[in-house]
């Protein structure tokens, strides 16, 4: 069971310490010091910050999300935070004419930065959309960045946090999720969600259900259990179905830009070139040819960090060593999905390869629809509904209804739908085509 307590950890700063959870600043040498629930989100957003300077607007946004609030409401916080600081109350500092920084050098989880890369649009609207709806669930193909978003999200947030990795918890029960949950919240012999709920403190907190693929029933009555009783605690999960329960709002996470600098090709030339090309613009051939590899491989994160995985590897034998392993990955992205390159220490077993992420899943398809997808990922590209029903009535066996399993496929994030185009159009995800091939 993996428990991973991303802001209620409680947070140290000098002779302070902020446990989020209890809502209390603990000083050395004195009396714990309770604070209301607007003032301890207004810290967990100062110390998010990391030393940077927030506005106003900023500072409301994170602490109140979608709310209107009166800028008098914020200067009323900010002294209550000072006053409970006491001798160190410039350690929340004011910027003439900008807004307020945390000055404190913190041990804890709270001011982590996400690290993410082409995501800022993606991670505002997130923000924003998670204060109007209890469950928050990111969907999408495998490697497309779902758990790292969510990550992402809850360090935004600045919530007193329990992230629950589902995929690597010891059982896919309701007991043990509930458990799990339990545990993460200080609330250790709780083993049903009823009861859970109950326990739960009627404060702001964060749930994330992490890669629930496996554990979908579970995750979908514990998430609407606890939606329906505790209306402060806001839920975000992940994975490659949606959870199908009332209350839910789902985003289907897309991938990395391919067409400006600040998406895919940011990402591969920063993971593969960064330190060797730090302070220089890169070389004009290394740049279109990372730049056609991010197309190849449509964008998908994970893909994108394989690839510069072998870049770096080339980083010693200088440009043309690079050049030529940008192209021969352009040239044969199979190499990626298969797992041939040499792997990434930083990324997990079922992300070593395009291969493996999609094979994690797989069992989850009934049969129909795993040959279906071996049919389709003969097309190259895009494709539409009636070439692809066509081609399942000739190729994909007989018994099943060629529309209902590619809606199956797309409803496990296998199948890519392109809605902007009228007809729409299909195309299988690259993870899916890589498990398909391999």
């Amino acid at each position: 069971m993996d428990i991973r307590l991303s802001a209620s950890a409680p947070i140290a700063f000098g002779r302070h310490a902020f446990d989020p959870w209890r809502g209390e600043l603990r000083t050395a040498g004195a009396r714990p010091v309770a604070l209301g629930a607007c003032a301890v989100r207004v810290l967990q957003a100062l110390i998010a910050g990391a030393g940077q300077v927030l506005t106003p607007a900023q500072l409301t946004e994170r602490a109140w999300p979608g709310r209107a609030i009166h800028p008098s409401n914020l200067r009323v916080q900010i002294g209550v935070l000072r006053r409970a600081l006491a001798g160190d109350r410039d350690l929340i500092g004011t910027v003439p004419g900008r807004g307020y920084v945390f000055m404190g050098e913190t041990v804890g989880r709270g001011a982590a930065q996400s690290g993410l890369v082409g995501r800022d649009a993606l991670l505002d609207a997130l923000q924003r959309g998670s204060a109007s709806t209890p469950i928050l669930t990111l969907t999408g193909p495998a490697g497309i960045g779902k758990s790292a978003l969510a990550g992402a999200l809850a360090q935004r947030l600045a919530l007193p946090t329990v992230h629950l990795r589902l995929d690597e918890l010891a059982g896919r029960d309701d007991a043990t999720l509930a458990s799990a949950a339990a545990a993460g919240f200080g609330l250790a012999g709780t083993a049903t969600a009823a009861a859970l709920a109950a326990a739960l403190p009627a404060r702001p907190a964060l749930l994330v259900l992490d890669n629930y693929d496996h554990a979908i029933d579970a995750a979908a009555r514990l998430a609407e259990t606890l939606a329906r009783s505790q209306p402060a605690l806001r839920i975000v999960a992940t994975g490659r179905q949606t959870l199908r329960v009332d209350g839910e709002t789902v985003v289907r996470v897309p991938p990395l830009d391919v067409r400006g600098l600040d998406g895919a090709l940011r990402l591969l030339l920063e993971r593969g070139c960064g330190p060797w090309l730090a302070g220089a613009a890169p070389d004009p051939d290394i740049a279109g040819a990372a730049a056609h590899l991010c197309r190849r491989l449509d964008g998908v994160p994970l893909a994108l960090v394989l690839a510069a995985a072998q870049v770096r590897a080339q980083r010693p034998f200088g440009i043309p060593a690079i050049l030529g392993c940008l192209r021969r990955l352009a040239d044969a992205p199979r190499d990626l999905a298969l797992g041939a390159a040499s792997p990434d220490c930083t990324l997990s077993a079922r992300h070593l390869s395009l291969h493996a992420a999609a094979a994690w899943s797989a069992p989850l398809l009934p049969a129909p629809a795993r040959q279906a997808l071996a049919v389709l990922a003969r097309l190259p590209g895009w494709f539409g509904l009636w070439d692809a029903v066509a081609l399942l009535r000739v190729h994909g066996g007989g018994g099943h209804d060629p529309v209902d399993r590619l809606a199956l496929l797309a409803a496990h994030s296998l199948l890519l739908v392109d809605t902007s185009t009228a007809p729409a159009r299909y195309r299988v995800a690259l993870a899916a085509r890589a498990w398909a091939e391999g």
